[in-house]
């Protein structure tokens, strides 16, 4: 568990605009709770199993925190710790995004510079990811 608590603002979270963001977040939390509800997994036990506080992994299922009704912005190490804890690929956890350019997907300096504004462990798990979807 993340010292049992809720992982602490980094400022390298990805932050979100508000109304595409929530709807991100929220898409994110249901797809988080059906894999839980589909392992028959209380948010205690689940929350265990993959390494966050309980109160943490409620938060992202609801895509926003009850206390300060902000919008919660998972890190990348994160989605991967909840990927590998509900054992699902971490491509299931992200909604496409139907109104994304197909230019946008293919800026890599783009996506370069965004990967170098990381954590060094969240570009580290992103990278981890890009090798082995290569592989697939």
């Amino acid at each position: 568990m993340i010292g049992g608590h809720s992982p602490k603002p980094t400022g390298k979270e990805v932050i979100l605009p508000e109304t595409k963001g929530l709807m991100l977040l929220k898409e994110i939390g249901k797809k988080l709770k059906e894999a839980r509800e589909a392992r028959n997994l209380s948010l205690r036990k689940a929350a265990e199993m993959i390494g966050v506080s309980h109160t943490y992994l409620d938060t992202l299922e609801k895509g926003r925190d009850p206390r300060t009704g902000n919008q919660v912005n998972p890190s990348a190490e994160t989605l991967v710790q909840i990927s590998k804890g509900y054992d699902i690929p971490i491509d299931e956890l992200l909604p496409l995004d139907d109104e994304a350019n197909e230019d946008d997907s293919l800026d890599f300096d783009a996506i370069a510079h965004s990967l170098q504004e990381l954590r060094p462990e969240d570009r580290d798990a992103i990278l981890h990811l890009i090798k082995r979807l290569a592989r697939a």
